[in-house]
């Protein structure tokens, strides 16, 4: 099984916000330090908000931050949001779909994977935000808002 790739940038963008709670943080910051497209970024931002994990606020000091804490958000939550379906395989028009047993058994195999993810919130996964920010800051494609804030040796 796999994430759509939209899953996988929701994801990404909830931790970037998890890595310090405290602050509005800018969808240009968010997009520099992943290395992603502002647009792409912006529309996964717009689907986040719409699905009630952030908020935005608009103007010149504006950003995004969580609409509740990290610690509430589980895993398995911001999965069901993303993914459109969580099938692993489509058994509808396959002649063995009358008597196989894989269609049970792959709906067990997705049933133990939300019960896994459901017991992590965005929390666990930024348990070292320090460390994480880190990352972003020696990535050569992160920059702030002024030249050399966040650029390494600076």
């Amino acid at each position: 099984m796999r994430l759509n790739l939209t899953t996988d940038y929701a994801i990404r963008v909830l931790i970037y916000l998890a890595t310090d709670e405290t602050r509005l943080h800018a969808v240009g910051d968010v997009s520099r330090a992943y290395a992603m497209p502002h647009s792409t970024v912006m529309k996964v931002v717009s689907d986040l908000v719409r699905q009630g994990f952030v908020d935005s606020v608009r103007g010149r000091s504006g950003g995004i931050r969580f609409s509740r804490p990290a610690a509430e958000i589980s895993l398995s939550e911001i999965i069901a949001a993303a993914e459109d379906s969580m099938v692993i395989a489509d058994c509808g028009t396959c002649v063995l779909a009358p008597r196989c047993r894989l269609k049970s058994i792959f709906a067990e195999a997705v049933a133990a994977f939300i019960a896994v993810l459901r017991r992590y919130t965005l929390s666990d996964v930024t348990e070292n935000p320090d460390e994480l920010l880190a990352l972003f800051h020696h990535a050569p494609q992160f920059q702030t808002g002024c030249a050399t804030a966040g650029a390494p040796g600076s």
